[in-house]
């Protein structure tokens, strides 16, 4: 077989085809193509699940291809319509291989394969949300696109492990949604850890959002959560959304929590609307790891801190709903009435619950005193006591859209949705994590991924 003349071939094969690129119509069918070739591929190799898998890689691709039509950047004089149409079918090839990942797992080779396609992917959804711009500056819209989507991507992979200090002092009451601030210790290595000016109340590991798939592997997920155990948590809490919708029939799930099967310490979990896409699966791998997974009901641990004393905590845990969250979340909180002397913890994926608490576990007199005269009458008699708590741990929101700190904060005051941080309602706080994963596509400006040791004053 003469090597040097079928390589010829290919060669002049493909520059007949970059020639016909500029022809919307073969362009739209060639994507097509590629579509149907990914689809079909995945049903073939995912014999469990096939057809929900199919359907997200289906969906996912689809949409790419409706936007990549006119995709300027196909056409940028600036780079090579080579190197643009690479990165096109790499998206494909990114779609193909995240499907096939969730039967037969994830490993470097997967990863390195899914990158370009990602990057390329962040550039496109840039593109369309500067599409006004490029009006005026067509090929200024495309250099910001392409320098964002890089930046994005290189932020979403940098994890910020951080220890964050809230101080939870309930003498004052906040008669609506109010953001408090914190005391943030990041570092790079959490072997290093942010001195405490006193003994902390407890210490929660708090993971959230960690959306295990092809851009962030199990291995790689466990390896950072074993940074964090090093500094020795009282207790661990996950706030729901393990995996990835295509990720969530896999086996291998619980990987990605290894280092946990070790901690001796008390674990809860609640899970979060992705792992609803395999409950079984997800909640297998949470119990295999000794998580213990809540769900509109409550549990009651001693926990002894490092200081040698123990402390009281009633760990409630909010099941996701999509209908009548306001009553379920009362209801949860009534059912299941404050203990005396226990700390009270709520865990719930999505941060909007905090609107439907009263704020109030228990209305003491200083607390009362500290609400406006004006205000107080209203929330003394419609703030019940017994729908408050001392702390509700969230995340869902990954810290905002794509990260976009300025523009989620905008929306904020229209929504009322706490994007992320440390907040307070009546005599309650809730603190709202950033995630470790990310919402669709890997990107990230201006909000980088969160694990966290919460120190609680």
């Amino acid at each position: 077989m003469n090597v040097t003349g079928t390589l010829g071939k290919t060669a002049a094969a493909w520059r007949i085809f970059i020639n016909n690129v500029g022809s919307t119509g073969f362009w739209l069918l060639f994507s097509f193509v590629l579509l149907f070739f990914v689809c079909f591929t995945v049903y073939l190799l995912c014999d469990r699940h096939r057809v929900v898998t199919t359907y997200y890689c289906g969906v996912s691709g689809f949409f790419y291809t409706l936007l990549s039509i006119q995709h300027p950047l196909l056409h940028f004089p600036l780079l090579e319509v080579d190197i643009a149409v690479s990165l096109h079918i790499s998206v494909y090839l990114t779609i193909l291989l995240s499907g096939v990942v969730s039967k037969k797992g994830d490993n470097w080779i997967v990863r390195g394969l899914t990158f370009p396609g990602y990057f390329f992917i962040n550039t496109s959804l840039l593109w369309l949300v500067l599409l006004p711009l490029t009006v005026f500056l067509p090929e200024i819209t495309i250099m910001i696109s392409v320098s964002l989507g890089g930046y994005g991507f290189f932020q979403a992979i940098n994890v910020s492990y951080e220890k964050v200090t809230l101080l939870l002092d309930q003498t004052i009451a906040y008669p609506s949604l109010q953001r408090l601030k914190t005391n943030i210790g990041r570092q790079h290595d959490p072997k290093k850890p942010t001195e405490e000016t006193k003994s902390p109340l407890l210490e929660i590991l708090h993971l959230a959002d960690l959306d295990v798939g092809p851009f962030l592997s199990c291995k790689r997920c466990a390896r950072t959560i074993a940074k964090m155990l090093v500094l020795k948590p009282d207790m661990v809490v996950f706030t729901g959304d393990l995996a990835s919708p295509m990720m969530s029939q896999s086996r291998s799930l619980h990987k990605a929590l290894v280092p946990l099967k070790s901690y001796n310490g008390p674990k809860y979990a609640v899970l979060g609307n992705k792992d609803h896409y395999n409950k079984k699966k997800v909640i297998q791998a949470l119990e295999t790891v000794g998580f213990i997974v809540l769900s509109d009901s409550e549990d009651v641990v001693s926990i002894t801190r490092k200081d040698g004393t123990d402390i009281n905590v009633q760990v409630l845990g909010s099941a996701f709903h999509t209908s009548d969250p306001q009553l379920k979340i009362r209801r949860l909180c009534k059912t299941h009435a404050p203990k005396h002397e226990h700390f009270r913890l709520l865990l719930s994926h999505t941060p909007e619950l905090f609107h439907h608490l009263s704020g109030y576990k228990h209305l003491n007199q200083a607390a009362s005193q500290s609400i406006p005269s004006q205000k107080r009458g209203r929330f003394l008699i419609q703030g019940d006591a017994g729908t408050g708590c001392d702390l509700v741990l969230a995340g869902h929101t990954h810290g905002g859209f794509w990260g976009l700190s300025s523009l989620f904060n905008a929306i904020n005051l229209v929504s009322k949705i706490p994007s992320r941080g440390f907040w307070a309602n009546g005599t309650s706080r809730m603190y709202v994590s950033r995630g470790l994963g990310c919402c669709g596509a890997p990107m990230r400006l201006g909000i980088s991924p969160e694990i966290s040791l919460l120190s609680i004053q």
